[in-house]
């Protein structure tokens, strides 16, 4: 059973590797 926080957390480093793959994308 994950919390609230870990949920918040993994969305975070979610969010960070996908704006890393638009970044090259546009690159």
């Amino acid at each position: 059973q994950t919390n609230t926080a870990d949920m918040l957390e993994l969305a975070v480093d979610y969010i960070k590797e996908l704006r890393q793959k638009i970044q090259v994308c546009d690159n």
